[in-house]
């Protein structure tokens, strides 16, 4: 997925992508370094992205919400405190 496009379904700016992903926090493919040349990101790093948006959009710091969504991706739950948060399946 090209970054204009996750950022969009995310709903967050690209500004916060890019730095996640200067950072390390995200990965993306790009096939020619450089300005101008698009980043793309696999299914699982756009899930990630999009799921660490919605956690932003309810009030969570936007690495902490990063971290919870891989966390939630990868294995389906997560303790936050003393409580256990799930992904639900969507139908």
């Amino acid at each position: 997925m090209r970054a204009k496009d996750l950022c969009a379904r995310a709903g967050i700016s690209y500004r916060q992508l890019d730095m996640w992903t200067r950072t390390g926090l995200v990965a993306a493919r790009q096939d020619f370094r450089g300005p101008g040349n698009p980043r793309h990101y696999d299914v699982t790093e756009a899930r990630v992205v999009i799921d660490a948006g919605a956690l932003v959009r309810a009030g969570m710091n936007p690495n902490a919400a990063l971290a919870l969504a891989r966390t939630l991706t990868a294995h389906g739950h997560a303790r936050l405190g003393p409580y256990t948060v799930r992904l639900e399946k969507e139908t």
